[in-house]
């Protein structure tokens, strides 16, 4: 009797310590999941009204209203720099957020795509520029991924006008070419053309577009584009506009300055 006594007080001292370990278990997992929960909330639920008028990151959930908190290496970021040397770090990328361009003041000649930010800005630059000229804005190309970048290159494209597959802007889902894509002594001798141009080089920071490339190949690698045009965020645009930079220089003294 007294050893069926003690097998019992022994199995119950046995079960409270799996208890009482158990519990201790619970509780730590409950202090990681507090921990933890507060990110996961803001990846899955960011705030959209935020999102409209600050920097914002997907891929690293950064969201900040300081031009220098904007990541120029991650591809999902608004100020991520794309060059003939600088590629994304996904060979496909494929932004998250895109959507049809389509509104009453922009026109395209075929489907195009564009990430939401920078359509929000070309819609509210459309009504300013349709104000203006009484006319739509008219796209020629917006949203490229990676294999249509590589099928324009495979059509000898020269280095000096089309970036390589996996080295486009378009690819960012921010980036639009208007009007006409051909040369920069072709677009501006076209008096319309030209007449649009110096308005978007007035107003288009305003809205967060940057023209590219501006400086010659010299610097931006690529001749001038005055068609193509590159939402950056409005801060960021007229910070390049007032100091009469391109985005390549304002990236390379970023880097420098590191």
């Amino acid at each position: 009797m007294p050893s069926l006594v003690n097998n019992d007080m022994l199995s119950i001292k046995i079960h409270a310590r799996y208890l009482i370990l158990s519990m201790m278990f619970m509780g730590w997992l409950l202090a990681i999941n507090s921990l933890f929960a507060p990110w996961a909330t803001q990846i899955k639920s960011p705030n959209p009204s935020v999102e409209k008028t600050l920097l914002h990151n997907p891929s690293q959930n950064i969201i900040s209203n300081d031009i220098n908190d904007c990541s120029l290496n991650t591809d999902a970021s608004i100020c991520r720099f794309i060059w003939n040397k600088v590629h994304f770090s996904d060979l496909k990328y494929v932004p998250l957020n895109l959507k049809a361009v389509k509104w009453d003041y922009l026109t395209s000649s075929k489907p195009s795509k564009l990430g939401k930010e920078a359509l929000d800005s070309l819609i509210s630059m459309s009504k300013a520029f349709h104000k203006e000229f009484s006319k739509p804005i008219f796209v020629v190309s917006s949203y490229r991924d990676y294999a249509y970048q590589a099928g324009i290159k495979s059509r000898w494209c020269p280095d000096s006008l089309c970036a390589k597959a996996w080295f486009s802007e378009h690819q960012t889902g921010l980036a639009v070419d208007l009007f006409e894509a051909s040369t920069e002594k072709d677009f501006l001798d076209n008096k319309e053309h030209s007449s649009y141009f110096t308005w978007l080089d007035a107003h288009a920071a305003e809205y967060g577009f940057h023209n590219s490339y501006q400086k010659w190949a010299k610097i931006d690698w690529y001749d001038r584009e005055p068609w193509h045009w590159r939402y950056l965020w409005a801060e960021l645009a007229t910070k390049l506009e007032k100091e009469n930079e391109s985005f390549t220089q304002y990236y390379y003294r970023k880097i420098k300055s590191r």
